[in-house]
């Protein structure tokens, strides 16, 4: 089966960027790439790649994630590509998540955060 989906990775962690990659990469209808920052992802973004989902990890860089999810929801080309974000405790009832499609807090299940992305990818497997 060949990879029909892509997913971009923002995570400034190494070990966490590995392990996220890790998690879709071994299903073989995900194609992960992974970014350390929002800067990154625009960047990569602008130089013609779209990917199907956005998992976006929260951490201590938060004003420059409030700019790269306001610069994300403005772009017309990228307002239909799910933002997902992964948030620390007490992020997630900041009212920047009301601007992304879902949250999970850390720490979260890696098999909730795959029914997640399988539920934006894959709507209706996701309900049978």
């Amino acid at each position: 089966m060949e990879n029909n989906y892509s997913i971009l990775i923002i995570e400034d962690q190494a070990d966490m960027a590995v392990f996220l990659d890790q998690l879709f990469n071994k299903q073989e209808r995900y194609q992960t790439f992974t970014v350390p920052n929002g800067f990154s992802a625009m960047t990569w973004m602008m130089n013609g790649h779209l990917p199907d989902l956005i998992l976006f990890s929260l951490t201590g860089e938060f004003d420059e994630a409030v700019q790269f999810i306001h610069q994300f929801r403005m772009s017309g080309i990228l307002q239909d590509v799910p933002l997902l974000v992964l948030a620390e405790a007490g992020l997630a009832d900041h009212q920047l998540v009301q601007k992304v499609d879902a949250v999970l807090e850390k720490p979260f299940n890696p098999n909730a955060l795959e029914q997640l992305v399988k539920g934006y990818l894959h709507p209706k497997a996701a309900t049978a």
